[in-house]
């Protein structure tokens, strides 16, 4: 009897530390992101209560994404914190719509959401909504994420508040990242995204040659105006292509 109590008491002794060192390992290992086949791209764009429409831009640059055998996925009227969960796990992250210094901004058919890029204690933004994320919440997430394009007003600009979302992107981890100085014309927008990603997906151009063409196209179509769209920013690597379809490095 004593032999059995003995063996019980070390079984369950050993059951404990496997349960700690299982605990142990969860709170010490991050989350990290999963890799699918094929890679996926996730493309938004917005019609927003207070202007402009930006559909179907979404659509256009998956169909484009699936030609260069990525999973192009189209959301249209989304919420921000999806959109901010489902970045861990693209390779692709496209966005057209509402923007600000160091925020893109939501709607997801009810109320607006942000993802910004950095948090400040001393700033209270947004007050509006819970509808929000940062991407300083990620730690290594973004590594996985090869290309963000953010076409929206003042994208690339710097916000004292919550510091420059194309930048920030790029430290966190994306390869390469785009977005514009100025605020840009809804249409020329629109028009600059689907050349984009066609020049991106069909040509195998590079990101800049790409955002090249595609400002001269989207102004052609729009009267010769610009309308801003001409004031984009790369960081990370202009000569950058999408194709093979891969994940970040």
């Amino acid at each position: 009897m004593e032999k059995k109590k003995k063996n019980g008491v070390q079984s369950r002794t050993i059951r404990v530390l496997l349960l700690c060192i299982c605990l142990l390992l969860s709170i010490s290992i991050p989350v990290g992101a999963t890799q699918y086949d094929p890679p996926r791209a996730s493309n938004y764009d917005f019609d927003y209560p207070y202007g402009p429409d930006s559909t179907p831009c979404a659509s256009d640059a998956a169909d484009h994404q699936d030609e260069a055998l990525y999973d192009g996925r189209s959301y249209t009227n989304s919420a921000a914190i999806p959109a901010w969960e489902k970045m861990a796990d693209d390779a692709i992250f496209s966005f057209v719509g509402h923007g600000d210094n160091g925020v893109i901004s939501f709607w997801d058919g009810d109320e607006s959401g942000y993802i910004l890029a950095d948090y400040y204690v001393n700033y209270s933004y947004p007050t509006d909504t819970s509808d929000y994320k940062y991407l300083s919440n990620y730690s290594t997430e973004l590594s996985d994420l090869l290309h963000a394009a953010y076409i929206s007003c003042n994208s690339a600009n710097e916000s004292s508040e919550v510091g420059n979302l194309t930048s920030y992107s790029y430290q966190k981890g994306v390869d390469t990242t785009l977005g514009f100085l100025t605020n840009i014309g809804a249409a020329q927008a629109c028009d600059f995204s689907w050349k984009y990603w066609y020049n991106l997906a069909i040509y195998n151009w590079t990101v800049s040659t790409s955002a090249d063409s595609a400002k001269y196209y989207a102004a052609v179509y729009n009267g010769g105006q610009f309308e801003g769209i001409q004031n984009y920013v790369i960081v990370g690597n202009p000569q950058l292509t999408i194709k093979p379809a891969r994940y970040g490095s």
